[in-house]
């Protein structure tokens, strides 16, 4: 089981539900299957499918592709994506992620809905089950006739339970 809690529109909100992964080695990198059915206190019912293929090359790099689908039981479209990503280990606490993300949809028809660049520093801060991450990034929206868009993300994740 997973559960957590956002802030949108400065009202919280929560979601919980079962996530099941299974991991399969193979002699290039490792598969990883997620699959998470979760129940949002502002949306609804959502399912969420992800597919990381791992490719370790030399150290400290690991590449990761990245395949993702989101289906949420209050919209009529499937939101499905593709990412790139280049993890780059600092020290055993300190990580860069560099990203290229292509986010689709298939309403009203299958087309891009936006791809971003991002370059993610992440850091355990305490013991650990304590991360703090910081995230600038450049979008480029339809919605905004892919202009460019620049953005930062900053997060504090607390992990409750077992670590692998």
């Amino acid at each position: 089981m997973a559960a957590g809690a956002f802030i949108d529109d400065s009202q919280p909100h929560f979601h919980f539900g079962p996530r099941s992964r299974i991991s399969f080695n193979h002699q290039w990198g490792e598969i990883t299957f997620i699959q998470w059915l979760r129940w949002l206190t502002n949306e609804g019912l959502e399912s969420e499918t992800r597919i990381d293929i791992d490719y370790e090359f030399c150290e400290p790099f690991l590449f990761r592709n990245r395949l993702e689908g989101d289906w949420s039981d209050d919209e009529d479209e499937f939101l499905h994506s593709i990412s790139f990503l280049l993890y780059h280990q600092l020290s055993n606490r300190r990580v860069l992620v560099y990203e290229w993300n292509n986010l689709f949809t298939n309403r009203p028809h299958h087309r891009m809905e936006e791809t971003n660049i991002r370059l993610k520093y992440r850091q355990r801060i305490w013991r650990d089950w304590l991360f703090a991450e910081l995230a600038p990034q450049l979008s480029f929206p339809r919605d905004n006739d892919f202009k460019r868009t620049p953005g930062i993300l900053f997060r504090i994740e607390i992990f409750f339970g077992l670590l692998e």
